[in-house]
């Protein structure tokens, strides 16, 4: 059971209360690679942003499951001697918890930049008059 000051104004809300504890929890042993942005666009679009320079279009995997963004690339094979190598090709798995009400709009993969639109959908706006019985 989680106890603390918000959970007892917002009822029915424990699972999320729960979920973000772990996620909290989780984002501790998050690697740092790849690099991202976050951008909020306006009230109901974000657009997130990856530094994956050195991959190709085909070496990159989106998935949404079950809420999570779930992004990853397959390392690439290269045999090149290199002086000094800077750019990072290995293998990474991002995830990202989108909120329920998002939608991811599009992606798109260009100079070494992914681009992910997300957008929030308003659910209808209901207003209910509850009888005293």
């Amino acid at each position: 059971m989680i106890n603390n000051d918000l959970t007892r104004f917002f009822v029915g809300y424990d699972k999320v209360a729960a979920k973000l504890a772990a996620l909290a929890e989780t984002t501790k042993q998050i690697q740092n690679y790849p690099p991202f942005n976050i951008k909020k666009v306006d009230e109901n679009k974000y657009v997130l942003e990856l530094a994956i320079a050195g991959f190709d279009r085909k070496d990159i995997d989106i998935e949404l499951v079950d809420g999570t963004l779930v992004i990853s690339a397959q390392a690439i094979e290269d045999t090149s001697e290199y002086v000094w190598k800077g750019i990072s090709t290995k293998a990474f798995t991002r995830q990202f918890t989108l909120a329920d009400n998002t939608e991811v709009k599009e992606a798109k993969f260009a100079n070494g930049l992914l681009t992910i639109t997300i957008e929030s959908v308003s659910p209808k706006q209901n207003k209910q008059k509850v009888d005293i019985k």
